[in-house]
Parts: structure tokens; C-alpha cells; sequence
């Protein structure tokens, strides 16, 4: 299930994934992007299908659905996303190259370039996540988002283009 914005747990507004097959039309959706934990992730069902929420919105007209396949950190997930919609939005890249190259971008991303871009983001989300490096007094060139953890998740299914 997923809780939509402003939702809770126990919300009747949530969008399961039985109502997503039964009834949401994407006719004209190009890419769904599902960047919470772990919502690439699949069920066997009956049979040998195996079901997803990617499966789901391909299923209801998504040409393509970028996931992840494991619980996410909230800051390099937050670059990540950014720099992915840059790159398709900005420099018309098509998904699979725009969510490779903002890996890689997240990758290398120092924590000086961390610092400079919370000083110069309007997003006060970016002041609180940030300031955990300034406290742990990390160096301005350590990379702390080089583990594969922080940006190794996500796939894109569906139309790559």
C-alpha cells in the first residue's frame, strides 16, 4: 500500500496495490518514480507472477517506473532525485542514462559539496539532514555516499529510452 501525502497508515484515501491493477488508467503517465524504501521489491503470488508496485502502475499505463530495491537513505536519496530530474528535465536524457549518471554524481558527491548544497538550497529538509556531517565532523573531501547502500537501489523497469 502506498500512503499518500498527508495520509496515515490506516487511510481509506491509500492507494493499495489491488486498486492500482483494478482500477488506475496512466494512459498518458511517462515514468511513475517510487523512491521510498523498498518499493521495487516483488511478491510470488499464485502461479509463478511475481507482483510489484513497478508492475502494478507498468500494468496501468506507466511506460516506466523507477524503484528501489532496498530501504533508502533520505539525503543521498533526496540528491539522487534531484539529479535525476535534472538530468531528464534539463539535459533530455533518457531515464537509464539520467538515473546512471546521478548515481555516479552522488557517488563522488564530497562532504564539502554536501555543505554547499544545503547553503544554497531553499529546502530547509537539506539543513537538518546536513547537519549530522557538520556535528560528526567529517572531512570536506571524505565521500560519504560511495557505499553502494546510498545510491546502488534504484532500477528502472519498463521503457528505458
Amino acid at each position: 500500500m502506498l500512503i499518500l501525502a498527508g495520509g496515515t497508515s490506516d487511510d481509506t484515501k491509500n492507494l493499495s496495490l489491488k486498486d492500482i491493477f483494478a482500477n488506475l488508467k496512466l494512459q498518458k503517465a511517462a515514468t511513475v518514480t517510487l523512491s521510498a524504501c523498498e518499493t521495487g521489491m516483488v511478491k510470488l503470488e499464485r502461479g509463478d507472477e511475481y507482483v510489484g508496485l513497478a508492475s502494478g502502475f507498468l500494468h496501468s499505463g506507466a511506460s516506466s517506473v523507477i524503484s528501489s530495491l532496498w530501504a533508502v537513505d533520505d539525503l543521498s536519496t533526496g540528491l539522487l532525485m534531484q539529479r535525476f530530474y535534472a538530468n531528464v528535465i534539463d539535459k533530455n536524457m533518457g531515464k537509464a542514462a539520467a538515473i546512471r549518471e546521478a548515481q555516479h554524481y552522488v557517488r563522488h558527491l564530497t562532504v564539502k559539496e554536501i555543505r554547499e548544497i544545503e547553503k544554497n538550497s531553499e529546502e530547509p529538509v537539506y539543513s537538518f539532514m546536513v547537519g549530522k556531517y557538520d556535528s560528526e565532523k567529517k572531512a570536506d573531501d571524505e565521500k560519504p555516499f560511495a557505499h553502494p547502500y546510498h545510491w546502488g537501489a534504484f532500477v528502472c523497469s519498463g521503457n528505458w529510452a
